[in-house]
């Protein structure tokens, strides 16, 4: 049993968002494409803010987080209780007025698992802490939650990566949060000890000579991120992603 999409069924939290990569990694005979299927997505998105739990529920979870479920159904048999027929029934009949977001799911912990909430969540929420400390606690997670992001993960502003990624390559402060947050460090990992598998992967042949990539933004990216002088995240998961499916599912390598 697992709480997967409760925060996008309850708080509606989307993380559907139009995320292109630098221009200079995409071939210019690409372009176009990208930038129809940056239409796309526009429109989709427009459209559907009207209804925005049917869009979590039919269009963003399958489309954005299928492949965890993909992935889990390989070894399990998971059941999640947020997507439950009766209880989204209960979401869709809800009056508009009555609060969903974090506070709603908050107290909904309080109110049926006391003990549960006075456990602290990694985001500085809960626990069983007198006022004044509890907010000091939450502040001290929020600024470890900041870190994370600019350190660790690749969700700031993009213009903001690689300069910060260099400071951090100097008083290395993602040590700080490593593990905090997610498990998924991959920023971090493709530095460290996974570097010689994205070389082996991102400058081999097959790769370079996919239509999509200008080659010689590839071989800038596994060069700078590698040596830590960039956070060049957002562009080796795309091409990593589309790599392995031309090798598993296309070529059958």
């Amino acid at each position: 049993m697992t709480g997967s999409f409760g925060g996008q069924v309850l708080r509606l939290g989307s993380l559907f968002w139009n995320r292109p990569p630098s221009e200079k990694l995409i071939n210019h005979d690409f372009t176009k494409y990208m930038t129809t299927a940056q239409a796309n997505f526009s429109e989709e998105t427009i459209l559907n803010k009207s209804n925005t739990l049917s869009f979590m529920l039919f269009k963003e979870i399958p489309w954005l987080w299928g492949w965890g479920g993909s992935i889990n159904v390989l070894h399990q048999v998971p059941r999640y209780p947020y997507l439950d027929n009766d209880f989204i029934k209960v979401l869709y009949r809800a009056p508009a007025k009555i609060p969903k977001g974090l506070d709603f799911q908050l107290r909904l912990i309080a109110d049926f698992s006391p003990k549960l909430c006075a456990i602290v969540t990694n985001h500085g929420y809960c626990g069983d802490y007198p006022p004044i400390i509890s907010k000091a606690v939450r502040n001290y997670y929020y600024f470890l939650n900041k870190l994370d992001k600019a350190f660790v993960r690749d969700v700031l502003p993009y213009n903001l990566h690689h300069p910060l990624m260099r400071i951090n390559n100097l008083f290395h402060f993602e040590k700080l949060v490593l593990g905090r947050f997610t498990y998924r460090n991959y920023a971090y990992w493709f530095k460290k000890e996974l570097s010689d598998y994205l070389r082996d992967m991102l400058l081999d042949n097959r790769t370079l000579k996919r239509p999509y990539w200008n080659k010689d933004y590839v071989k800038k990216i596994v060069d700078e991120h590698t040596k830590g002088r960039g956070n060049y995240i957002l562009e080796i998961r795309k091409i990593l992603t589309l790599e392995l499916i031309h090798r598993t599912l296309i070529e059958a390598i």
